[in-house]
């Protein structure tokens, strides 16, 4: 199952032609979709117009919805974010991380454009931190700046 990040959406439905919103295009009807709680809040408060707000309603819809919020995946996400901040990386906010974590915990794939993707071990510690304004965690503990995009599995790696 993909999970659809919050930015793929926005670019989807402004008609915004991105490497990731052009692979949904492109996938919607035949790829294992999902939506979360977190995600659908976030893309349907966009919309200005009611017309469009509905459209996207019904779209978003047809696909399963998943809950990525909760007390679950709030302490998780927590501890995720604690986790970052010992290594010196600050989250863009709650909801990414709660997001991510819901990959994490779920396995779901997620597509994204920008954002952050967390490996962790089994016993729960950071392994690797990849981010589009920041970078990769090297073995040295240092992080080199990439920049990307990734529809990849979210967990342990």
């Amino acid at each position: 199952m993909i999970l659809v990040d919050t930015r793929v959406w926005v670019d989807f439905f402004r008609n915004r032609s991105t490497a990731q919103s052009d692979w949904l295009d492109r996938n919607i009807g035949t790829e294992g979709l999902v939506v979360g709680d977190l995600v659908l809040a976030e893309v349907l408060r966009g919309f200005k117009d009611d017309r469009g707000f509905e459209e996207a309603r019904r779209l978003l819809g047809r696909l399963e919805q998943v809950t990525l919020g909760g007390e679950e995946f709030a302490i998780e996400a927590a501890r995720n974010d604690r986790r970052l901040r010992k290594v010196g990386v600050t989250a863009r906010g709650t909801v990414d991380v709660l997001i991510a974590t819901g990959c994490l915990v779920k396995g779901y794939r997620r597509l994204h454009s920008v954002g952050a993707i967390l490996t962790l071990s089994d016993a729960g510690d950071l392994v690797n931190f990849v981010s589009a304004d920041r970078g990769q965690l090297q073995p040295d503990g240092t992080f080199k700046p990439l920049r990307w995009f990734t529809l990849r599995q979210c967990g342990n790696g």
